[in-house]
């Protein structure tokens, strides 16, 4: 629920007269970073506990390695997105709105 409800509000935050963006997207951010911190041991704990004995290990090392598939994606979607391929340099406006995706 932490996840769910901070996404959302990252979506739909503002600034305003007295906070800026960066601060409310940074809260945020920082709310969803301890749901997620919360859901990684999760995670394996339901795989292991709900799995059975013959396809355990294998389901473990899914639950594991999708974690490193996911940070590897996240790299190389930033880092194209920072190098584009029209050969164009790094601009601020794209970079803003490409966390939206």
């Amino acid at each position: 629920m932490i996840i769910v409800t901070s996404t959302f509000a990252q979506a739909i935050a503002g600034a305003g007269p007295t906070v800026h963006i960066v601060g409310v997207i940074t809260l945020w951010r920082f709310v969803m970073g301890v749901g997620i911190g919360g859901d990684y041991p999760l995670s394996a704990v339901i795989t292991s506990e709900f799995a059975s004995t013959r396809s355990r290990g294998r389901l473990m090392t899914a639950v594991f390695a999708s974690q490193g598939w996911g940070y590897l994606g996240k790299l190389l979607s930033l880092h194209s997105h920072r190098f584009p391929l029209t050969g164009g340099s790094f601009h601020y406006r794209g970079a803003d709105n490409y966390h939206r995706l």
